[in-house]
């Protein structure tokens, strides 16, 4: 087939499914009443990525069978005795938003919910027996879904991993040029701010749901999807050195024929940098192995070390030159770990999956809830019941937009991402009412004239398909408004004979959306500032667990799994808080954590992980076994950097406490100690008596020690900056 852009082919594939779904629901034998869940389900599961529609499909299918056996279940319990079926449909949504707000597989968890009350609700109205409506909307949901997978195999198909692939290889070329620039800079003041700002925006949140997405696909190996994902870390990790390299060049140096000989080596490193880039871009985006880098970087390292050694006999230490030394040399040990990451990649192309990976479907856990979670599962259980009461009240009956649209406002743990919520479907239903509107005058009495009376359908379907990929933010616009417009036209018997019908339609929705918004002010109401302060808060606790509990003696194998493990819950707590971040905007500024200062913490933050995560160091506890081999001589050292961790670890930990309480609160002086600790290395360093007597390796693995000491507290009196210069 012809080469066509990835949004225009998902326009294409989103309205021909929406087309087939159409023309099937009108097929002999199938009750019409129902059919309409073969455009609903083609409308909400199909996604720009097949993997992404696959892993959806399976979701909601387990949700649709679970909802069909809990409707069958309550209601041949309770429907004679009403205030236990609404009992009953209030513990359903509950558990339903309660799994929906956690961790895994929540999209599940969110079908079970407004499934049960959409059976049950068509059993009340008198639709069929519950056995019957249960069935029949089970059969239309696995149409649909048959429908999805059969339309992504067949137009453009857009598989995850290789659209992972090229976002990775793209985010690889734009570092390139960025830390070449970075690199090649020269020491003194410079419009940092802007910098940052300009390498701030991250793709890592839509590369992880790639990954996400390729792991559902049939035939691809999650060990390759796992390695993709670190790549996907590492080069983020590449980002934050970008903007840690930046600031240390806005400090001026004591020593500037020092920088001026570093710098050239330091602009051959820049080209070096660029180079391997863009290697690893090609060797990503071609499916390849790289051609070996790591090599030539090492030299240049070397070249570094060299300089360090020249200037550092005779002279007093000079801070700023030697943490841009250290950040060089991080640099080059990301890129390290990048070449070995690719080579892993290229190797592992026809490996099988690794044993013992996790199933797709993992165990419930039963223990001790999460209170948060549970206010904002009875929240949505209130407001489901209530809405589905309101409707009756005012003699409106029931209608199947009331389940789904009120949980998925209600069950928004923040009131900014509720009101987002709410908003985005809200303009979705205004548009498609117009579009309804004039669907329902020109174009239904030319509907049942199969296939050209589908032509407005696939331009209605095609058009908010190719708006919503190319803006992945009014995702929620395409599918409820391709919904409401066409099911006022299609929908056979349950469409609206006129406009008076969408109308009606229009006023279900706005009580839904109401009852759950208002739901989230009145019930329990949560901030994005604060759970944005409590994550936060999370990853620097998380960053001083990392330093303190490291084992020296562990096995390389051993400390892998540990920087794994360390991987896989820092971007845990990364998506959440770009997430809160954005929500966020639409609230009131909480105290003086505007827009501006969350993005500095982000930023921040991910600074101090880099640090722990990607500086080669074993613990701070070895140092204390070098520096004994010194002897007395070097027990004021000893004792300098002594205070040095406990200030450090103590300066995290208060920092922690005062992201999340937003209070900024006294904290230990670790500048203070700081000071006295490089005091005390210039002393060591101008007294050739004073050196302990150690071998080179061992010398190399003290040095080691400090400037990884160095980078970790430039970092945290940054983040103690943030919180008490604010």
């Amino acid at each position: 087939m012809a080469h066509v852009s990835p949004v225009t082919a998902f326009g294409i594939r989103y309205a021909t499914a929406v087309s087939a779904a159409i023309w099937l629901g009108h097929a002999p034998g199938l009750v019409e009443n129902q059919s309409k869940w073969i455009l609903i389900t083609v409308c909400v599961v199909m996604q720009p990525i097949a993997g992404g529609s696959l892993s959806k499909a399976i979701l909601r299918s387990f949700g649709t069978l679970v909802a069909f056996f809990t409707a069958i279940l309550v209601f041949g319990l309770f429907s004679q005795d009403p205030p236990l079926l609404l009992a009953s449909l209030f513990l359903v949504v509950t558990v339903g938003a309660y799994g929906f707000t956690g961790p895994r597989h929540q999209y599940a968890w969110y079908v079970f919910a407004f499934s049960t009350a959409v059976i049950l609700g068509d059993a009340l109205m008198g639709v069929g027996q519950v056995e019957t409506v249960a069935f029949q909307r089970a059969s239309m949901v696995g149409l649909g879904i048959l429908i999805v997978l059969v339309v992504d195999s067949l137009f453009w198909p857009t598989r995850s991993e290789v659209s992972l692939r090229r976002g990775l290889a793209e985010r690889a070329r734009q570092l390139a040029e960025a830390l070449q620039s970075a690199v090649e800079a020269a020491p003194g003041p410079h419009g940092t701010a802007a910098d940052a700002e300009g390498s701030a925006s991250s793709p890592l949140a839509s590369q992880l749901g790639l990954a996400e997405a390729a792991r559902a696909e049939i035939g691809v190996s999650r060990a390759r999807v796992e390695t993709l994902t670190h790549v996907a870390l590492l080069l983020e990790a590449l980002a934050s050195r970008e903007r840690i390299l930046r600031g240390l060049l806005a400090v001026e140096s004591g020593r500037p024929s020092e920088w001026a000989s570093l710098q050239a080596v330091s602009a051959d490193l820049g080209r070096g940098v660029k180079s391997a880039l863009e290697e690893s871009a090609q060797a990503l985006a071609a499916g390849r192995s790289p051609s070996p880098f790591a090599t030539r970087l090492e030299e240049l390292e070397a070249r570094i070390e060299a300089e360090r050694e020249r200037y550092q006999a005779g002279a007093a230490t000079d801070a700023s030159l030697e943490a841009w030394r250290d950040g060089l040399h991080g640099l080059v040990a990301l890129l390290h770990s990048l070449e070995e990451s690719l080579l892993q990649l290229a190797s592992e192309s026809a490996r099988a999956q690794a044993p013992g990976a996790a199933p797709a479907w993992g165990a419930i856990r039963f223990g001790k809830l999460d209170p948060f979670r549970v206010q904002i599962a009875l929240r949505s259980g209130i407001a489901v019941c209530a809405a589905v009461l309101l409707s009756m009240v005012l003699g409106w009956g029931f209608n199947n937009l009331i389940p789904p649209l009120t949980l998925i406002v209600a069950a928004t743990p923040t009131r900014g991402g509720a009101f987002q919520s709410a908003f985005m479907v809200g303009a979705g239903l205004l548009l498609a009412w117009l579009l309804a509107d004039l669907g329902i005058v020109y174009f239904a009495p030319h509907a049942s004239r199969l296939p050209l009376g589908l032509l407005f359908a696939f331009a209605v379907a095609g058009t908010f398909a190719y708006v919503s990929a190319s803006r992945p933010a009014l995702d929620a616009v395409r599918k409820f408004g391709t919904l409401i417009a066409l099911l006022s036209v299609y929908a056979g018997k349950a469409a609206p004979t006129d406009v008076q019908g969408s109308y009606d339609t229009m006023c279900f929705g706005a009580l839904a959306l109401g009852v759950g918004w208002a739901s989230t002010r009145l019930l329990w109401p949560a901030t994005a500032s604060a759970l944005f302060r409590a994550r936060a808060a999370n990853q620097l606790e998380l960053c001083r667990l990392a330093l303190v509990e490291r084992d020296p003696a562990a096995e390389p194998a051993e400390r892998r799994r540990q920087a794994k493990a360390l991987l896989a819950a820092y971007t845990k707590q990364l998506a959440q808080l770009g997430s809160l971040h954005n929500q966020a905007r639409h609230e009131p500024v909480e105290g003086s954590l505007d827009d501006a200062r969350r993005a500095e913490l982000l930023a921040l933050t991910q600074d101090l992980f880099d640090a722990v995560f990607a500086t080669q160091a074993i613990a701070f506890r070895r140092t204390a076994e070098l520096l004994a081999r010194g002897g007395d001589a070097l027990a004021p050292l000893g004792e300098a950097l002594s205070r040095v961790d406990e200030a450090l670890f103590a300066s995290m930990q208060h920092a922690a406490a005062n992201v999340r309480d937003g209070v900024a609160a006294a904290t230990p002086s670790l500048a203070e100690a700081r000071d006295a600790a490089e005091e005390r290395i210039a002393e060591v360093r101008a007294r050739p008596e004073l050196q302990p007597p150690l071998e080179d390796p061992e010398r190399k693995a003290f040095l080691v020690q400090v400037a990884w000491r160095r980078q970790l507290v430039i970092r945290q009196l940054a983040i103690e900056q943030w919180l008490f210069g604010g």
